[in-house]
C-alpha cells in the first residue's frame, strides 16, 4: 500500500513538472556563419569546392577559403588549405582542388576568419577522380 502511494506521488510529480515546462528561448548566434556546398564538379583537372556566407553580420572577414584532408575533420592548423585575403564581394566563393591523390577519400570544408572568430562550414566527403 505504501509503495503504491509512493509510486503514485512520483508519477504525479513527474507529470506536473513536465506540464510546467516552457519552450526555451534560443539565443541569437552573433557570429558569422558559412555553408560548404555539396561538391558537384569533379574531373581530371581537379575538384571544385564551393561555399556561401550565410550571415556576415558586422564582422570584417580577414581570410576565407577551404581546408581539405584525408582525415575526417580538416582544420586550418593541420590540413591542406587555400585561403583568400582579398575582400569578399559576394556571398559565394569557390576553389579548384588540383593536387589530389586519385581514387582517394577526402574531407573538405569552407572557413572564414574574422578578428574574433574562426568559423567552419559543414564537412563534405568525396572520392577524388
Amino acid at each position: 500500500m505504501m509503495r503504491a502511494l509512493r509510486m503514485t506521488s512520483y508519477t504525479l510529480l513527474l507529470i506536473t513538472s513536465l506540464l510546467g515546462c516552457e519552450k526555451e528561448d534560443v539565443s541569437k548566434r552573433d557570429y558569422p556563419r558559412i555553408n560548404t556546398l555539396p561538391i558537384t564538379e569533379m574531373g581530371s583537372d581537379g575538384t571544385i569546392v564551393t561555399a556561401e556566407v550565410v550571415f556576415r553580420g558586422d564582422f570584417q572577414i580577414l581570410e576565407y577559403g577551404f581546408v581539405w584532408s584525408q582525415q575526417p575533420v580538416p582544420i586550418v592548423e593541420r590540413s591542406d588549405k587555400y585561403s583568400f585575403t582579398e575582400e569578399l564581394n559576394s556571398d559565394a566563393f569557390s576553389y579548384q582542388l588540383r593536387t589530389l591523390e586519385p581514387q582517394t577519400t577526402y574531407f573538405t570544408r569552407a572557413f572564414i576568419r574574422t578578428e574574433d572568430y574562426l568559423v567552419y562550414g559543414q564537412i563534405q566527403e568525396f572520392v577524388s577522380p
